[in-house]
C-alpha cells in the first residue's frame, strides 16, 4: 500500500512538473511574438538577407495562349511577383482600353514586365520559356534578378472557335437520390452550366433532395473560351427512366451560339443503394405459434429498411387480440420501408423474399412502392396447438457440480428455458450466496433455486416432476406443478472430483440430512 501511495504522488510531481514545462513554453512564446516590432513581417525582413528564388519559369502559366472569345490578361499578382502585360495586333498598334476579347483569325503580340515582391528573385543562369507551339517567338531574360522586361512574344494567328462536343450530362448532373445535395452549377473543358431544380415540396435552391418526388433541371449553359454550341447537339444523360428520351434531350441554343439551356425531367428520387438481396423475413418474423404475442414492427439487422406487420386470420379479417391461437392459419401483411440511403430494386419480386415455411407452403407475394417502400405478404400454415413438454432428466438442463468448473445460470433446452441461483452450505453460517465469478469448490455442498418457464407453444404435462435420472442427488423439493411455470430447489453433495478427505466418513451426508431435517429440502 505504501508503494502505490509512493508511486501516486512520483505520478502527480511529474505531471505537475510536464504541465509547468509546457506553461513556460507558451509564456515564452508570447512574449517572444510580442518583442518582434509592431507592423513589421519578421518572415520577410528576414529574406531580404536571404531571399527565395521563383521556381516557375512556364511564361504560359502567367500569360497563357489567346483563344477567340477569352478576355486578355493584363494584370496579374501573385505572392511572388507582379505581372503586367501591354497587348498590340500584328502591326504594333498598343490594343490597351480596346482589346475585350480575342477575335478569330487575328495575331497577337504581348510585352511583358515580370517585377518580383520583396524577398523573392530571378535566377539568373535560367530563362523564361513559353512550351505552348503557337509561339513564334521567346522571350529573353533581363540580367536584373528583381525585374525583367522580357522581349515581345507573338502568337500565331488566333484559330476558329471549336464545336462542343462534350454531350453526356451525367458527367456533370447526377442522378437526384434521396438526401443528396443537388448540383447548383458545374465546369467542364468545353463549357460551364448552373442548374435550377424545380418538383420538390421546398423552393429554389434545394438543399437536399427529397424521396419519391421528380424533379426537373433546367441547365442555363455557357461555352468556354474557345468554344461554340451547334444548334442540333445531341445532349444526353445516362440515367435510368428519364423523360423526354435521354437520347434527344432538346437543346435551345442562344443566338450567337455562346450558350443555350435545356431540360431533365429526373424519375422519383430513388434512395440510393440498393437494398441487398434475398432478404430472409424469418430472421424479423417468426412463424405463429401458439400462446405467442404477435410481432408487429422490426428493423433488420443491417439497418437498411424496417416493416410493420398488420396480422390476419385465414379469413383476411384483423387478427383479434394480440395472441396466436393454436390450429389457425395467419396471414402477415408487411409494410417495408426502405432506410435513408437505401432503396428496394425496381425489380425485386416475392421470389427475393424468403421464410423458412416458404417450401412447405404459400411464397411470399411482393407489391411495389415508390422504391423507399413495398410490402410483402406472408401465408403461414395451421398454427399448431401446445406441445407438451416431455424431458424432465435436470441432467439434460443442468450439469452436475464439477470442482473447478464455473455453474451455469441459465436454461435453453427445445421448449423449455430457465434461470438457476447458487448458493453453498456453511456450517457456521448456513447457505451463502455464490458470485457468477466463482467455481465449483471442493468438499462443499451446493443448492441450486431453478425457475423454468416453456416457450411459446409449450406446456408442462401434469402430473411430471423434474428429477435427476441417476438418482445421485437429493431434490427436487417445492416442485409447483404449473403449465408454464416450474420453480424448485436441488440441492447437491460435494462436487465430483472432490478429493479432500473427510473428517469423519459420511459427514458430507450428515450435513445434507440436518438440512432437511430444518425442512429446507426433501429426497426423491
Amino acid at each position: 500500500m505504501r508503494n502505490h501511495e509512493c508511486n501516486q504522488r512520483m505520478y502527480l510531481f511529474s505531471g505537475w512538473l510536464i504541465a509547468s514545462f509546457l506553461m513556460l513554453c507558451a509564456v515564452g512564446a508570447i512574449i517572444a511574438g510580442c518583442a518582434l516590432p509592431v507592423g513589421d513581417d519578421y518572415r520577410i525582413k528576414r529574406n531580404t538577407s536571404n531571399p527565395f528564388v521563383i521556381g516557375t519559369y512556364d511564361l504560359q502559366v502567367y500569360v497563357p495562349v489567346p483563344v477567340a472569345g477569352s478576355e486578355p490578361v493584363t494584370v496579374l499578382h501573385r505572392g511572388d511577383l507582379d505581372v503586367q502585360v501591354t497587348w498590340k495586333d500584328a502591326a504594333d498598334n498598343d490594343l490597351t482600353g480596346s482589346l475585350d476579347s480575342f477575335q478569330v483569325g487575328e495575331v497577337y503580340r504581348a510585352d511583358i514586365t515580370i517585377n518580383t515582391k520583396k524577398g523573392w528573385l530571378f535566377d539568373p543562369a535560367r530563362n523564361f520559356q513559353y512550351p505552348e507551339g503557337s509561339v513564334s517567338i521567346q522571350p529573353g531574360p533581363n540580367a536584373d534578378t528583381l525585374v525583367r522586361s522580357l522581349a515581345t512574344v507573338t502568337y500565331l494567328a488566333t484559330e476558329a472557335p471549336k464545336m462542343v462536343d462534350q454531350v453526356d450530362l451525367s458527367l456533370y448532373i447526377p442522378v437526384p437520390v434521396l438526401e443528396a445535395t443537388p448540383v447548383g452549377s458545374f465546369w467542364a473543358e468545353q463549357y460551364t452550366g448552373t442548374v435550377k431544380w424545380s418538383g420538390g415540396p421546398e423552393t429554389e435552391p434545394l438543399d437536399l433532395f427529397q424521396g419519391g418526388v421528380i424533379y426537373t433541371a433546367e441547365l442555363s449553359l455557357a461555352a468556354a473560351p474557345g468554344y461554340v454550341f451547334g444548334t442540333s447537339l445531341g445532349f444526353y444523360h445516362t440515367g435510368d427512366n428519364l423523360s423526354p428520351d435521354p437520347a434527344a434531350l432538346a437543346f435551345t441554343a442562344a443566338p450567337d451560339s455562346s450558350g443555350g439551356t435545356l431540360s431533365i425531367v429526373f424519375p422519383k428520387t430513388r434512395a440510393g443503394t440498393d437494398i441487398a438481396l434475398p432478404i430472409d423475413l424469418t430472421e424479423h418474423i417468426s412463424a405463429p405459434v401458439a400462446e405467442a404475442t404477435a410481432r408487429t414492427s422490426f428493423i433488420s439487422p443491417s439497418m437498411q429498411f424496417s416493416g410493420s406487420v398488420i396480422w390476419k386470420d385465414r379469413s383476411g379479417a384483423p387478427m383479434s387480440g394480440d395472441v396466436f391461437r393454436g390450429e389457425e392459419i395467419y396471414i402477415a401483411e408487411v409494410a417495408l420501408t426502405a432506410a435513408p440511403g437505401f432503396v428496394f430494386p425496381g425489380n425485386i419480386t416475392g421470389d427475393d423474399f424468403h421464410h423458412q415455411y416458404d417450401d412447405s407452403y404459400i411464397p411470399p407475394v411482393y407489391t411495389p412502392g415508390n422504391g423507399e417502400t413495398g410490402t410483402v405478404t406472408l401465408t403461414f400454415p395451421m398454427t399448431p396447438d401446445l406441445i407438451g413438454v416431455n424431458d424432465y432428466d435436470l441432467q439434460n438442463y443442468l450439469p452436475l457440480p464439477e470442482a473447478g468448473v464455473m455453474p451455469v445460470w441459465e436454461l435453453d433446452r427445445g421448449g423449455v428455458m430457465g434461470t438457476v441461483s447458487w448458493d453453498y452450505y456453511v456450517p457456521s453460517h448456513g447457505y451463502t450466496a455464490m458470485s457468477q465469478l466463482e467455481v465449483f469448490r471442493c468438499d462443499t455442498v451446493y443448492r441450486a433455486e431453478i425457475t423454468m418457464r416453456v416457450k411459446a407453444g409449450y406446456i408442462f404435462n401434469s402430473g411430471h416432476t423434474f428429477d435427476y435420472a441417476a438418482g445421485l442427488h437429493w431434490g427436487p423439493a417445492g416442485n409447483s406443478n404449473g403449465k408454464k411455470i416450474r420453480s424448485f430447489t436441488v440441492v447437491y453433495e460435494e462436487p465430483i472430483g472432490s478429493f479432500a478427505s473427510e473428517p469423519t466418513p459420511g459427514s458430507a451426508l450428515k450435513r445434507i440430512r440436518a438440512a432437511k431435517a430444518r425442512g429446507e429440502f426433501t429426497s426423491v
